[in-house]
């Protein structure tokens, strides 16, 4: 007599009391949209640093495989009773873990001692990459083992192809919902009702009496009734208390680009600004003009700007200082309309200036799409480059087209964050950042400058004789412009009184700013330009050490950028080691990569060796598990690398991976889920249908980084999204059918359910791969070489498969 669980299900009548697919297509479904919805929060904490993309997707991996290995093992015992029991018991579970996640990302202090708006180090910010997608991961690979434990051999395909779609829709709801609803918390918690209130019908003895049928009811009403509450305001509200003494929370909205906060002291009026936690725009009600003496050092750079271009900077009071310089048209560009209208609301700028347009816009798609020698004076005020969305304006390409787009005797001028440091200290890790970035410049225009002044100001020029830090030539462009002289206040007869500056006063005034960087000593009765010690120490600071250039491929300042920041929040020096431990690659690994591949090819040997010494006469044993094993987690790691890398190459292009990673992710669901439909439906010569895929990586390998760079050259929206969902979709076809063929190679009589393991093999290597190339790789070569490096792990373990398996191979 089979065993009964409470509900009196039994082994032989699993099958029709549970109806698997469909439970597998709504858990694959719930799992990827909680996914994006983890995924956006640890964004949301650590300044969107994408470098963290693969360590995020690797952590869920690892989670998953741990929690689908404790499911087989213990539906292995007596799958009857405990697998349907701990699947009734996840789906109902599954919706409350997701906000219980989201909360305590919210709540838990990951960077004690760091002040709001600091970045946080590297070290620091893969903690919460671990906890975030912890428990939803480990749920998710449970439900996924039990489903494949419950249903026949000959279904694991199936359930393989059903879970990528379901996972597919999720993450494409993800995208259509999150744009319009918000409120992760309140999200997840309905669409964990969803799941939870479906399961009444697809696991029949719920609808049984007893007391699982109960608690069920009593969870799923809980849920339901959790989700009208107020948890995503007070856990925002509790979290920027706890991170900025003294504000309260104004507003907290997600946009496309990132979660947008607004936080206000109400004692004084100032309001600041945060996106991804990264303070972009602070707010003063009252107060000296802070905007003022930049605009006086960067419009002082051209002679006579006229029309210039201003990325970023809105919520600010730069864009109307600026216009007190003569101009006839400023052009001012956000990526976030959200920043705009917050901008507009302050009343930083006026808005009804006709030469002042606002326009929610891409940077980068606006320097693209303008005629040659559009702009006098272009400027970039960055935030800095903590990730890939602000890096993407301090690169060398962006650079190259900024160049097409100026005037003959037109200036590019950028300003880098500081955090703090002064003009007098300048850390390794914090000129590394700027020196990448400076020597981008170098490649692209002929003049440049640097100089420690409200934080970093980087300039570029074609022409000779424009940019420079002498306060005489700068007094000199200032004086004719009357509107943007800076002014003293003076009290007579009781009245304040407000007088510009005469022009003698001029050069003195450009000497004293931002701590007297540009004031010069002479030695003596020497002739010639006077020493200025503060400058000339910063740019001995840039130039004593050595850094990649800053690129779109490589996005070398982001991990300078990083490391500065562990550097100055005081959190070791991991930051450097790392930076060390990159350029001891940098020279060897190629030799490494080769030693891999031979390692490999050894490994199967050694263990093919092994099989004829302890099971002689086996054919398919330990020689071909080991090599089909090794085949599937070079396989999975080759899969991944093209994910991560390829959400880099999307966010580079559009800067909007926030919003659209459930897009993305779903391209590469409907990809796994094609490609296994496409396995199964073929069926023959094993061994050549592996070696094709296995050979279509390495083509899609050495092709993506062509197809990347045309990408780049196109830089439109459009573009990115067609060539990366293209790339996507491929990946995921050769890595579902490779699945697949490598779970019927070595499915032989008295062998049942070997996709167990092979899945296990294949997340293994996915979960290894990410991380490493997300944090590792493309820092240090660069997204297409890393992409070209990805398909020869998986060519090398399948070259040891042949060579030690020929008997085995040669009839399949």
């Amino acid at each position: 007599m089979p065993d009964q669980d409470s509900g009196g299900l039994g082994v032989t009548n699993i099958a029709p009391a549970i109806r698997l697919r469909p439970i597998v297509f709504l858990s694959g479904a719930f799992f990827q949209y909680g996914q994006v919805l983890i995924f956006r929060e640890i964004m949301s904490l650590t300044h969107g640093a994408e470098l963290l993309f693969g360590v995020t997707l690797g952590v869920w991996l690892v989670w998953a495989a741990a929690g689908a290995a404790l499911g087989g093992y213990l539906a292995g015992r007596r799958p009857e009773v405990i697998s349907v029991g701990l699947l009734r018991s996840g789906l109902f579970l599954a919706g409350t873990l997701a906000a219980a996640q989201i909360l305590s990302l919210r709540l838990i202090n990951w960077s004690p001692g760091l002040a709001a708006g600091q970045m946080m180090p590297l070290s620091r910010a893969v903690w919460p990459a671990w906890w975030g997608p912890g428990a939803l991961a480990f749920l998710s690979g449970l439900i996924f083992s039990l489903a494949l434990r419950l249903a026949p051999e000959s279904e694991a395909g199936s359930l393989y192809r059903t879970e990528a779609w379901g996972a597919a829709a999720g993450g494409l709801a993800a995208v259509l919902i999150l744009a319009i609803l918000g409120s992760p918390i309140r999200q997840a918690l309905i669409a964990g009702a969803a799941l939870a209130g479906a399961s009444f019908f697809l696991v029949k003895p719920f609808l049984r009496p007893g007391w699982p049928a109960l608690a069920g009811l009593i969870g799923l009403i809980l849920t339901l009734a959790g989700a009208i509450g107020p948890w995503d305001a007070w856990s925002e509200k509790a979290s920027w208390t706890r991170r900025l003494a003294g504000y309260e929370l104004e507003q907290s909205l997600d946009t496309n680009y990132g979660r947008l906060t607004v936080v206000k002291r109400a004692a004084t009026g100032q309001a600041a600004v945060f996106q991804n936690g990264g303070l972009i725009g602070h707010v003063e009600a009252s107060g000296p003009d802070r905007m003022k003496d930049l605009a006086a050092l960067l419009a002082a750079q051209h002679p006579a700007p006229r029309q210039v271009l201003l990325i970023g900077g809105a919520l600010s009071r730069l864009p109307a200082v600026l216009l007190d310089h003569g101009l006839e048209r400023l052009d001012l560009v956000e990526l976030d309309p959200a920043v705009i209208e917050l901008s507009r609301n302050f009343n930083l700028w006026p808005a009804t200036d006709r030469r002042l347009r606002a326009a929610a816009a891409d940077g980068r798609e606006v320097v693209r799409r303008a005629p040659p020698a559009e702009w006098d004076l272009v400027l970039v005020m960055s935030p800095g480059p903590d990730n890939v969305a602000a890096n993407r304006y301090l690169t060398r390409e962006f650079f190259s087209e900024v160049r097409r787009v100026l005037q003959p005797g037109g200036v590019l001028g950028l300003t880098l964050p500081a955090y703090g440091a002064s003009s007098e200290y300048t850390g390794p890790a914090l000129a590394a950042r700027t020196a990448a970035v400076l020597a981008a410049l170098k490649q692209v225009f002929a003049h440049t400058l640097a100089a420690p002044a409200a934080g970093h100001v980087l300039l570029a020029a074609e022409a000779p004789g424009l940019i420079t830090w002498d306060p005489e030539v700068l007094a000199g462009r200032l004086a004719g412009r009357p509107k943007a002289r800076p002014v003293i206040e003076t009290l007579k007869d009781g009245r304040v009184e407000r007088l510009s500056l005469p022009d003698q006063a001029l050069p003195l005034y450009y000497e004293s700013l931002f701590g007297g960087v540009l004031a010069g000593e002479r030695e003596g009765v020497a002739s010639g330009p006077p020493r200025r010690p503060a400058l000339d120490h910063f740019t001995e600071s840039l130039e004593a050490v050595s850094v990649q250039v800053n690129e779109d491929d490589r996005p070398s300042a982001v991990l300078y950028s990083l490391a500065a920041a562990g550097h100055l929040t005081g959190s070791g020096e991991g930051g450097f080691r790392y930076l060390d431990l990159t350029q001891w690659l940098d020279r060897r690994l190629a030799v490494l990569v080769l030693a891999a591949g031979l390692a490999l090819i050894a490994l199967t040997a050694l263990a093919d060796r092994l099989r004829d010494r302890f099971r002689p006469g086996t054919a398919g044993g330990l020689g071909l598990k080991f090599g089909v094993g090794l085949t599937a987690l070079a396989a999975g790691a080759w899969a991944l690398s093209q994910e991560t890398a390829l959400l880099l190459v999307y966010q580079n292009l559009s800067g909007q991976v926030y919003l659209e990673v459930g897009l993305l992710t779903a391209v590469f669901m409907v990809g796994l889920a094609g490609g296994a439909g496409l396995a199964e439906a073929r069926s023959g010569r094993l061994r050549d249908y592996v070696g094709l895929a296995v050979l279509t990586m390495v083509l899609l390998s050495l092709t993506s980084p062509i197809i990347i760079k045309l990408a780049s050259a196109w830089s439109g929206r459009m573009a990115a999204r067609a060539l990366t969902t293209a790339l996507l979709l491929s990946a995921g076809l050769v890595q579902g059918a490779a699945f697949l063929w490598l779970v019927r190679l070595v499915r032989r009589p008295g062998q049942n359910r070997p996709a167990a393991w092979v899945y296990a093999a294949d997340l293994a290597g996915a979960a290894l791969a990410a991380p490493i190339v997300s944090a590792g790789l493309i820092p240090l070569l660069g997204v297409a070489s890393s992409l070209g490096l990805a398909g020869l792990p998986a060519a090398a373990a399948w070259l040891g498969v042949i060579l030690v398996n020929r008997r085995i191979m040669e009839n399949p």
